[in-house]
């Protein structure tokens, strides 16, 4: 029988260890988001708004980036992505992507919603309830085409934010608790262009966030201290 000490240390090593598996989780799936949205900024740019919805289809490159894109998130070891690999799940996403083309306006969003749900995890039935009201499409408060699309994974929550004309600009890693979520904010590469060219070649740390829903659950509101030279920034997201 342990004693208390070494009972109490067991359960600090358990806990420091369950810790270490969830960052790891988080990372992960932060990484398939960002490997999505990419792959969705990569495929939807260049559609023209007045293609006829009957004649869209998927393109070869499409299929060869999407055949790599799963290639890459079943690398990382997670969610179902495995059964993607299959021609048939193959022709399911094809499918899936031929619809997201017919309207080039939503087409970045309608092809991440697709593909997240599709190849990343689905959250845990006994996951708390209050994280699941955070998941989602969100929209700033002051500039509703400024979307954020929410996803929580058991108490993990991620997020990327679409800018005015559709591109990746920045997405949050972090953890639910209490209804409060506190994590990482991130800028991805297609959110920070000079003269038409990416600066960024990879996401970069931007800062620390810290959210909670309002009273009414339709409003995500917080601060967001940037690193480096810290500043704080008002977080206002409604639904």
């Amino acid at each position: 029988m342990a004693t208390p000490v070494r009972g109490s240390l067991l359960a600090l090593l358990l806990s420091l260890s369950a810790q270490a598996d969830a960052q790891d989780d988080i990372a992960r799936v932060g990484d398939a988001l960002t490997m999505i949205a990419r792959f969705a900024s990569e495929i939807c740019t260049g559609i023209d708004p007045a293609t006829s919805s009957s004649s869209v289809e998927v393109s070869g490159e499409a299929k060869a980036k999407l055949d790599t894109l799963i290639s890459k998130i079943v690398d990382l070891g997670i969610g179902g992505s495995a059964k993607y690999t299959q021609n048939q799940g193959k022709g399911v996403l094809q499918r899936d992507l031929a619809q997201a083309f017919k309207d080039a306006n939503t087409c970045r969003l309608q092809v991440l919603e697709t593909l997240k749900d599709r190849l990343l995890p689905t959250a845990s039935p006994t996951a708390n309830s209050d994280a699941q009201k955070l998941a989602g499409l969100w929209f700033a408060s002051d500039d509703r085409s400024t979307r954020y699309s929410v996803t929580i994974r058991g108490r993990e929550f991620h997020s990327i934010e679409f800018g005015k004309f559709g591109r990746t600009v920045a997405s949050i890693d972090g953890i639910v608790s209490n209804g409060v979520v506190e994590g990482s904010w991130y800028i991805e590469p297609a959110g920070l262009v000079v003269d038409g060219k990416q600066v960024l070649a990879e996401r970069k740390l931007g800062g620390r966030v810290v959210l909670r829903l309002d009273m009414d659950d339709k409003r995500l509101i917080g601060t967001l201290t940037t690193a480096g030279k810290p500043m704080t920034i008002v977080v206002d997201w409604s639904r």
